[in-house]
């Protein structure tokens, strides 16, 4: 489809994607800042945090892809469309657990 049919205007799109990929740098770039800065305990909670998160989201993802095969799965309840949520959601269980472990 070409750009003058669509009716979108594509300066408004090109112009919203840097938008959104300097915020993203800008998150990465205060993240690895903060982290730097962070004593070894809270940097030990951090990284466990993403492993416990990351770890959840696997299973999630794999248990997804067998329900689909099987035909039973229902994507209004755990779509992949919703994946970034359960993403942040798996983090931050991750992120209790971990300090409740290291008590900070």
């Amino acid at each position: 489809m070409a750009p003058e049919k669509s009716g979108i205007c594509p300066a408004f799109i090109d112009s919203y994607s840097d938008c959104a990929r300097c915020d993203v740098r800008y998150f990465y770039y205060s993240y690895i800042k903060a982290f730097t800065e962070m004593d070894e305990v809270k940097q030990r909670v951090q990284l466990e945090a993403v492993v416990i998160g990351l770890s959840l989201t696997v299973m999630l993802l794999m248990s997804l892809f067998l329900l689909s095969l099987c035909g039973i799965s229902n994507p209004v309840w755990f779509g992949y469309g919703h994946l970034v949520g359960y993403c942040w959601l798996f983090y931050f269980i991750g992120w209790f657990v971990s300090r409740k472990k290291y008590g900070v």
